[in-house]
C-alpha cells in the first residue's frame, strides 16, 4: 500500500509514493509478508529482507514503517499472517529448529521441529523431535509437550499418547467428555463429532440435540443444516425437524447464490432449493 521496491547497484529497498526512503537498498531481495485485513487492507504488512553470506541465505525483517525487527541472521522468516492487530508474529528457523518472535521480542527459542498456527483459538501447536504439545501466543503452557500427536477439534484440542486420548479446552483444561471435535457455528448452535465419528448439534448448555447418528452435518444458516446418514443427504433444523427430506446423494451451495443443488443420481436428476426451502426447479442430470 503506497509503497515501491527499488534497486540500486543490484540491492534492493522500499521508498513510499513521495519517495521517502523506508529501508535503504541493502538487500539481496525483499518482499511483502503477506499481511492483509479488511479495514487496512495491505497498510500493515511489513517486508522480509534476504541478503547473500558466505553461509547461504539468511533472513530478517522489517515492519512496516521500515524498522528492523529481526536482523538477517535466520535460514527462515515467515509472519503468521492469520493473526489480525498491530502485534507481528514471526517464526523463524536456525538449523531446522523453529521458534517464534512476537514485535521483535522472541516468545519461543528456535529449539522446535515444527510450529503451526491454530487460527480457531490462537494456539500455536509444537513439535520437539517426536513430541507434541500446544501453548498460547504469549509461550504458556496450555498442552505438555509430552504426545505422540496433537489434533485440534474446533474448540477442542486431542492429544494422544498410545492408545489414550485426552482432550483439553483452549485454557488447557482437561475435560471428561466423548466428543472429540467442537464447532461453534453461531450464537446459539455447534457442530460435535464423537468419538464413534458420529456428528450432531449441541446448544450452548451442551445438550445434544439430534437422535440419530448422522455421518455428517454441515452448517447452512440460521438454525438450518445439511446432514448426511446412511449415504443419503437432506436438510433439517436444528431441533431435528425436517426440511428437506434426506432422499439425495448431494446438496451443496451454488456458487455465487443463495440457492442449492440437490442431486439425485438414482432418478438421474438435479433439483434445485431457493432460500425459502422451496424445491421449484427440475431438470435432467446430464
Amino acid at each position: 500500500e503506497g509503497n515501491l521496491k527499488v534497486e540500486q547497484n543490484g540491492q534492493y529497498g522500499v521508498i513510499n509514493i513521495k519517495g521517502t526512503t523506508i529501508i535503504k537498498p541493502e538487500y539481496e531481495s525483499i518482499i511483502a509478508d503477506g499481511y492483509y485485513d479488511e479495514e487496512t487492507k495491505y497498510e500493515r504488512a511489513g517486508f522480509i529482507l534476504r541478503i547473500k553470506t558466505d553461509d547461504g541465505y539468511k533472513f530478517g525483517y522489517a515492519d512496516r514503517k521500515g524498522k528492523i525487527i529481526l536482523e538477517p541472521l535466520y535460514n527462515e522468516v515467515s509472519r503468521i499472517t492469520e493473526i489480525t492487530g498491530d502485534d507481528v508474529f514471526l517464526i523463524t528457523a536456525n538449523n531446522g529448529r523453529y521458534g517464534v518472535v512476537k514485535n521483535g521480542k522472541e516468545v519461543l527459542k528456535n529449539d522446535f521441529t515444527d510450529i503451526n498456527f491454530d487460527q480457531n483459538n490462537n494456539l500455536l501447536i509444537l513439535q520437539k523431535d517426536s513430541s507434541w504439545g500446544v501453548v498460547d501466543l504469549e509461550g504458556n503452557n496450555i498442552v505438555p509437550i509430552d504426545y505422540d500427536n496433537i489434533i485440534i477439534g474446533g474448540k477442542y484440542i486431542n492429544a494422544q499418547k498410545g492408545e489414550d486420548t485426552l482432550i483439553f479446552d483452549a485454557s488447557g483444561n482437561n475435560i471428561d467428555t466423548d466428543i472429540l471435535s467442537y464447532n461453534q457455528v453461531n450464537d446459539n448452535y455447534a457442530i460435535v463429532i464423537n468419538k464413534d465419528n458420529n456428528y450432531n448439534i449441541v446448544d450452548n448448555a451442551g445438550n445434544k440435540k439430534l437422535n440419530e447418528n448422522y455421518t455428517y452435518i454441515e452448517y447452512l444458516n440460521n438454525d438450518e443444516f445439511i446432514v448426511t446418514i446412511d449415504g443419503k443427504t437432506g436438510i433439517i433444523n436444528a431441533e431435528g425437524n425436517s426440511i428437506i427430506e434426506v432422499n439425495y446423494n448431494a446438496i451443496q451451495q451454488i456458487d455465487g447464490t443463495n440457492a442449492l443443488q440437490a442431486v439425485d443420481s438414482e432418478n438421474n436428476r438435479t433439483d434445485i432449493i431457493d432460500k425459502d426451502m422451496q424445491i421449484h426447479e427440475k431438470k435432467q442430470t446430464i
